[in-house]
């Protein structure tokens, strides 16, 4: 009797898993060719043995078959692009302070002390672009760590900075840029209209009419900040929606089911074979 009920439990659960990895089941509509891009958080994202934003994370990311990544930008006062999620050093490597007020050279030998295991070491981006083979076929997402009380200054080093690594890598058609500082946003765009930009909020109605009344791409926010209902708002408002904090494979068919344009995830694998065609 009681194999039997295991055995009732189990071939229902195996058949919606199936089920669940085919993507022909999930009636994709959106603005980006009703399909699903996937990007690695960070890379492999933030249970990985590696670090976010380290060499090791995000290549083996695009390995597994991901449309990209998104990578966590700061320029250091020297105009150098570094690869970094936190604000302060001290919170994952063996460094302290704000990229913001180091020179390069203080900071290209630190090396990071978690997760506790790994070697990897801090990287700017031209290390990364310069190494990595897939780097013209791939989708980057550049999340900027700038702040709300950052100068006008710094914002327009930092978005110069940006630019020109997106110039000597030709990455205008393969890149999109986020941050929660409109007034960044505002300056990039000045800069170059061909950008495709996308506020990161965590406030849905706030940011809708802010894209809208700014013609930026789209928004990034917390999957948990947003409805399927609002996806498509947005969408018939010609934006694109890139849901984060996607963190388990539960998050993931969620965040299908809801039809944005760009995921961006922590469990790569998983979304890639749940999205495989």
């Amino acid at each position: 009797m009681l194999k039997k009920s295991i055995y009732i439990i189990v071939v229902p659960l195996f058949f919606l898993i199936s089920c669940k990895k085919d993507p022909s089941l999930f009636k994709i509509k959106n603005l980006n060719s009703n399909r699903i891009s996937v990007f690695g958080h960070g890379g492999m994202g933030i249970d990985c043995i590696e670090p976010m934003n380290s060499f090791e994370s995000l290549s083996q990311c695009l390995t597994l078959g991901s449309d990209g990544t998104e990578l966590d930008v700061s320029v250091t006062k020297d105009c150098v692009l570094v690869l970094f999620h936190n604000l302060k050093l001290e919170e994952t490597t063996n460094n302290n302070g704000f990229i913001k007020n180091k020179r390069w050279d203080e900071i290209k030998n630190c090396k990071y002390n978690q997760p506790i295991f790994s070697k990897a070491n801090l990287i700017d981006a031209s290390y990364f672009f310069d190494r990595v083979k897939e780097k013209k076929t791939k989708l980057f997402t550049f999340d900027c760590k700038v702040r709300l009380e950052d100068n006008i200054d710094y914002l327009n080093l930092f978005a110069e900075t940006l630019i020109r690594h997106i110039d000597k890598y030709n990455l205008i058609d393969r890149c999109f840029v986020e941050s929660y500082n409109l007034l960044f946003l505002k300056i990039l765009q000045q800069k170059n209209t061909n950008i495709r930009i996308s506020l990161y909020t965590s406030e849905y109605n706030t940011a809708i009419e802010e894209s809208k009344k700014n013609k930026l791409f789209g928004l990034t926010i917390d999957i948990n900040k947003i409805s399927s209902n609002e996806i498509k708002l947005a969408h018939q408002n010609n934006l694109f929606v890139t849901l984060f904090n996607v963190k388990n494979e539960e998050d993931n068919i969620k965040a299908i089911e809801m039809n944005p344009d760009f995921i961006q995830t922590d469990k790569v694998d998983f979304l890639v074979n749940a999205l495989k065609e």
